[in-house]
Order: structure tokens, then C-alpha cells, then sequence
């Protein structure tokens, strides 16, 4: 009778190596599609085809005989991932070219084939000390001992490193391959760096001291901003969990501390073999602003977004109810992102909905053009911004600004990640 086991690990084998090929094959076809040498049509078309010979060609099938029903699986999920992606404006084809899966499954083989090799050196110390005759043993034999338990320990060493390896790489698998991408693919805009106007102006009756005084601030760079507060089913794919009190997958994640939303952006970077920005030693976070990871928005990074090159008192309107969820129309709960009208940038929910966290500790504005983008330091607060389901209109303007504990994770709690380029 075979080994049931044995059987799960040779279709996780053949499973991780086809989805290496998928990438291979989406590879060529994004250069090709890229420099427009085939349509997005003929594309697909031809990714099926070349899908088909590769997957035949990985398992040693004979073309004529019926496909591998996990094969046939993992390509109902691949296919439309790829069409995701060779949709997309190609924020994820750095990913893919890079492969990054490919390389994992390589050190995969690797860590096997020194597991095998340290498990042979290791019989053959034994059967060498079998061997020796009885004044040999006398004098070899607490030296071979030796060396076969420190053999020993080099194969459960590396039996370890194999387990976290293999453990890596279904995760990759799951999160790749769990729809998640087909929303979250486009979710990223372009922002292109420009000066604002940051805070509000003394006739703002609404305006709270802390949005004073008003000042110039310049962005130097380009980066990538959500389109959308994470949702839930992002944040469960990557974290494996869902804090939220209001349920939802496309709901925003609700009820994150400000360290909790730190920790998710550095886990989306080691999904995606992206650099991490934050070194976090317990309640000490340092930012690495040179990383090309997943972060948090600063302050000024935020509101400059908010406000998306208009003059709106509302993130893309002045009219709350075109473009938020708030205390006035929510029903007492967060809502699904994207149902209301985006800003001039083409982001949504930016007022209300749910609070966004930044990455700045909350302080006073300085009456000084700041040269530090990443605001004051030092203080017991971090900065909280765009309002939520429960607030009023007027904690909702682009401006406003409040700070809470960056332990606090009230159901009116999310944040939005942004990447530089």
C-alpha cells in the first residue's frame, strides 16, 4: 500500500514546480503584450497553449492522455490571476519576472539534497564503526561516536530548515493563488510627487487648532498609493485571522492597533519578496524609508492624497455623502470599499468609513516649512486620519487630524499601505 504521505508530498511537488512554470510562461507574455508585439487576447490564447505543453511536459504525460485533475485545478485558479495581471498597468510585473517562487523551490531542492547527503554520511560512520575489529574500536570509537552525533545533529538542523522552507512556500502558494491579487493587483495608484498646501486655513470655521497653522509642504517622489483601505480579505490572507467587528471581506479591516497595521505591511513585503520598511523590536519601530516594502502613509503623504489636487472639503467633494460613510448615513457599521465616488487621484474612502492610520506620532504643526516629511517625534500618540463610520462631518475633512495610542483598535480603526518607488 502506498504512503498517503508520501502521496501529499509528491503532488505539493508537482503543484509548486507547475506554478513556477505558470510564471515562466507569464514571463514572455507580459514582454510580449508589454512591447506590443501580441494583443491581450492573442495573449491569453497563446498562454493557454504553452500552459498546456508545460504542465504535460513537467509530469512526463503523454499529450494525448487526459490532463491531471490537479493540474486542471491549478490552472482554473491561475487563469484568472494571469488575466489579472496582464491587465493590469504593471505595478506586479516586477514580481513576476523575478519570480521569486521559482527561486524558493530551488532552495527547497537544495535543503533536500544536503538532508540526503548528511543522512548518508552519517550511515556511513555507523556502518564504519560496525566494521572496525575490537582493538580498532578501542581507539576510533568515541571519535566516530562523535562525529555521528554531530552528523546527527546536522540532519534534524536541516530537516528544520526544510520544514520552514516548504512552510514558506505553500504560504507564497495560498496567497497567490487565493484570488486575493484579482482585486488587490490594480489596487495600487501612481502618485506623482507635487507641493500642497498641508493643514487648514484661519477662516475654516470648522477647523480644530491642531490643523493650524496651514503650511507649504513638497513630496520630492513619486510613490504608489491603495486605491481602498486594506479589506478584510486581504488582511486574513496575509495575517491568517480577522479582527474586524464588522464583517466582510471587502469590508476595511476594522478593530488594528497602529502596531498591528506595521506588522501587516511588513508581512505583505516578505509575501511578495519586497525589502521590509520596518524594524520592529517590541514597542520600538525604526522605518527604513530607502525600502521598497509595503508602509504606512506619512501625514503629509496622506492628506496629499486626500485631497487629490482639488479644493474639495471632502476627499473628492463637498458633498460628504457623494464620497463618505459617516455618522449621518452609515447605519452604525462600515461599509464595502469603493461604493462611493473617488477623488481627483482615483482613491476611495479617504472620508470615512474608517479612521486611517499614518505613521507619524501626533504633534502641533510648526509655523516653519517642515524639511521632515515624517512629522514630530517622540510623543504618546500617533496620528489618525479621514474620520470613520461614527464621526461627524467635520472629522472628516481632508484636514482634519487627531492622534490616539498606537495600542488602540476601536472598530472605527484601519489604514491604507502605500509603497515608494
Amino acid at each position: 500500500m502506498s504512503n498517503p504521505l508520501q502521496q501529499d508530498s509528491q503532488s505539493f511537488d508537482v503543484d509548486t514546480v507547475l506554478w513556477a512554470e505558470i510564471i515562466e510562461c507569464w514571463k514572455s507574455l507580459l514582454e510580449k503584450v508589454s512591447s506590443k508585439h501580441i494583443t491581450f487576447d492573442h495573449a491569453i490564447v497563446e498562454l493557454q497553449a504553452q500552459f498546456s505543453d508545460t504542465v504535460q511536459d513537467s509530469i512526463g504525460l503523454e499529450l494525448e492522455r487526459e490532463v491531471d485533475p490537479r493540474i486542471q485545478m491549478l490552472w482554473d485558479m491561475g487563469r484568472s490571476t494571469s488575466t489579472a495581471i496582464l491587465r493590469s498597468n504593471g505595478l506586479y510585473i516586477d514580481w513576476v519576472t523575478q519570480n521569486p517562487l521559482r527561486k524558493d523551490i530551488l532552495q527547497k531542492e537544495t535543503l533536500r539534497r544536503q538532508v540526503s547527503q548528511a543522512i548518508e554520511d552519517v550511515n556511513l560512520l555507523r556502518h564504519t564503526l560496525r566494521r572496525l575489529s575490537w582493538m580498532q574500536k578501542i581507539r576510533k570509537k568515541s571519535k566516530l561516536e562523535a562525529q555521528i552525533n554531530e552528523h546527527s545533529m546536522r540532519v534534524d538542523a536541516l530537516k528544520g530548515q526544510l520544514s520552514k522552507q516548504q512552510t514558506k512556500i505553500e504560504r507564497m502558494m495560498n496567497f497567490w493563488t487565493g484570488g486575493v491579487i484579482e482585486r488587490f493587483v490594480d489596487a495600487l495608484v501612481p502618485i506623482t510627487a507635487g507641493s500642497f498646501r498641508m493643514g487648514s486655513v484661519q477662516d475654516d470655521e470648522q477647523s480644530y487648532p491642531s490643523e493650524h497653522p496651514a503650511q507649504p509642504v513638497t513630496l520630492p517622489n513619486d510613490f504608489l498609493m491603495g486605491k481602498f483601505p486594506v479589506t478584510q480579505v486581504l488582511w486574513q490572507r496575509v495575517m491568517g485571522n480577522n479582527p474586524s467587528r464588522f464583517k466582510g471581506d471587502h469590508r476595511p479591516v476594522d478593530s488594528v492597533s497602529w502596531f498591528d497595521a506595521v506588522n501587516f505591511c511588513n508581512k505583505l513585503s516578505e509575501l511578495e519578496e519586497l525589502e521590509s520598511v520596518y524594524a520592529i523590536e517590541g514597542s520600538q519601530v525604526a522605518c527604513n524609508w530607502d525600502a521598497k516594502g509595503y508602509r504606512l502613509p506619512t501625514e503629509a503623504e496622506w492628506e496629499y492624497c486626500a485631497r487629490g489636487n482639488e479644493a474639495f472639503i471632502y476627499s473628492g467633494s463637498d458633498i460628504l455623502g457623494e464620497v463618505g460613510w459617516y455618522d449621518g448615513n452609515s447605519g452604525d457599521e462600515t461599509h464595502p470599499v469603493g461604493l462611493k465616488k473617488p477623488n481627483g487621484f482615483g482613491l476611495y474612502d479617504m472620508s470615512g468609513n474608517v479612521y486611517e492610520w499614518v505613521w507619524d506620532w501626533y504633534g502641533s504643526y510648526s509655523s516653519d516649512s517642515p524639511t521632515d516629511l515624517s512629522g514630530p517625534f517622540g510623543q504618546s500618540t500617533r496620528t489618525r486620519r479621514g474620520g470613520g463610520w461614527c464621526s461627524i462631518a467635520r472629522d472628516t475633512r481632508v484636514s482634519f487630524r487627531d492622534g490616539v495610542s498606537p495600542v488602540g483598535c476601536g472598530d472605527f480603526l484601519g489604514f491604507r499601505i502605500m509603497r515608494s518607488i
